[in-house]
């Protein structure tokens, strides 16, 4: 890309940078509920969902919801998945022992976490701070250390669709509200750790983490007990279920927006191009020095078609690797790409993040640079 003028790359700093990280696997289900790729007919494992429960805090304490709800579940073939279910052990600590040593082992698509909460109903959780309590957990000890995770970002939000989430399991007859106060104990040292976990996988992973309320409360004319939190735990899973098959589908558009943003580029089609942005974008280009330089759109889509008309050749530009990542509203891509003008060749990288204006996906930031 060529940034106003400054070199062949920059000439597009246009950017879509892409990278694309698949949320399902390019897999069918035959009948006997093993899958079998769809490229050379071998068959594998089931995509596996991981949920966790804890144990009951401290040894005089009733049954935990969280662990009562789903421990039926474990190994149950649930529609295209299979489901594993773990329990937590209540210490300090064990979120992140435990959780980075199933995920190693099952490589799920999904850990969906439960904790007991309060008995006002359900509550999905949005926000983890890394900063512990002081309370003790069953092994009677508080924590040997402030943080979650040493050096860790101070706050990681939740990236499941809580809002929505909650509307559809309110509306199934669970009344779920969502919460950002966690509880600064192991609850959210879970959510926290899960969501650091994801944000450092080379998989797309999604999480999320839950309350539930005690046994023997009522909710509702409902009374709380194993049975009553498994269909809770069921309906979350149908509506995560719907949830990442959207995410799919918006993947796959952010993913043919990116490919539409070089094709125009090359096309010199400059009013497409500059229609893959949001008017609102801001464009980073880092040279050579690692000096960084910021543009809006105009002025960027203005060097581009410069760079275009000064050109002695035709330049074309094609992503060569894309990975994408869906975060929330957000779809973060890196794209590896190629830029050609005659026998000159140059290779850089594109960072995207795309959101949707009036429905459709828009570039709304791109970072741009070439290879060394």
């Amino acid at each position: 890309m060529i940034e106003n003028g400054l070199n062949s790359k920059s000439a597009r700093l246009m950017i879509v940078g892409i990278v694309t990280i698949v949320l399902f696997n390019p897999t069918f289900c035959d009948l006997s509920g093993q899958e079998r790729d769809a490229s050379n007919g071998v068959e594998s494992r089931r995509q596996v969902i991981l949920l966790t429960g804890f144990q009951p805090f401290g040894p005089d304490k009733s049954a935990n919801p969280s662990w009562e709800g789903i421990k039926a579940l474990d190994g149950v073939k649930w529609k295209e998945f299979e489901l594993v279910a773990k329990e937590m052990p209540a210490v300090w600590g064990a979120p992140l022992e435990s959780l980075s040593k199933w995920i190693a082992e099952y490589r799920p698509v999904a850990v969906l976490s439960f904790g007991q909460g309060g008995a006002d109903g359900f509550r999905v959780e949005t926000v983890a701070n890394n900063r512990r309590g002081r309370a003790l957990d069953n092994n009677g000890s508080q924590p040997t250390s402030p943080d979650i995770i040493a050096k860790g970002p101070s706050r990681l939000p939740a990236t499941i669709d809580a809002n929505r989430l909650a509307r559809a399991l309110t509306s199934a007859g669970f009344p779920t509200r969502v919460s950002k106060e966690a509880g600064k104990y192991l609850c959210e040292e879970t959510l926290y750790t899960l969501e650091y976990l994801r944000q450092n996988s080379k998989d797309d992973l999604s999480v999320m983490f839950c309350h539930v309320p005690p046994i023997g409360t009522m909710v509702g004319s409902n009374q709380v007990d194993g049975l009553y939190v498994q269909k809770f735990v069921t309906r979350v899973l149908e509506e995560w279920r719907s949830i990442a098959t959207e995410s799919k589908a918006d993947l796959a558009a952010a993913e043919a927006h990116i490919r539409k943003y070089f094709k125009v580029w090359s096309d010199q089609d400059m009013q497409g191009y500059g229609n893959c942005f949001s008017r609102h974008a801001s464009i980073h280009s880092i040279d050579a020095g690692g000096n960084m330089s910021l543009s809006s759109l105009k002025p960027f889509v203005e060097g581009q078609t410069r760079a275009h008309k000064s050109s002695l050749s035709k330049m074309v530009e094609v992503p060569e690797e894309i990975v994408m990542r869906s975060e929330g509203r957000l779809v973060r891509a890196i794209v590896r790409w190629k830029l050609t003008a005659d026998n000159r060749i140059t290779t850089g990288y594109d960072h995207f993040t795309l959101g949707k204006e009036g429905g459709q996906w828009k570039i709304i930031n791109l970072v741009f640079y070439e290879s060394e």
